[in-house]
């Protein structure tokens, strides 16, 4: 899944954790930082990047850990624990 930053337009990531990483690095300040969430249909909205990311963090955690599995798989690493 790609995930596209409804902010600055340009930026799509292909993770979830290299969104996280983008909204954090360049709009937590932002004044105008809205966002839904979306993921697997969640409809919560944020207008602060943290509170967004910690959403991410409990509700959606298993995104982030399977991804981290897959990135694991594909390049050889043994998976142990996910650190956010």
């Amino acid at each position: 899944m790609a995930y596209r930053c409804n902010l600055c337009v340009h930026f799509v990531a292909l993770t979830l954790a290299l969104f996280l990483n983008h909204l954090v690095r360049y709009h937590t300040n932002d004044p105008n930082f809205h966002v839904l969430c979306g993921i697997n249909g969640c409809s919560k909205t944020y207008r602060n990047c943290i509170s967004f990311k910690n959403h991410i963090k409990r509700k959606h955690a298993d995104v982030l850990l399977a991804e981290k599995k897959w990135s694991s798989y594909r390049t050889g690493e043994r998976y142990e624990r996910c650190e956010w």
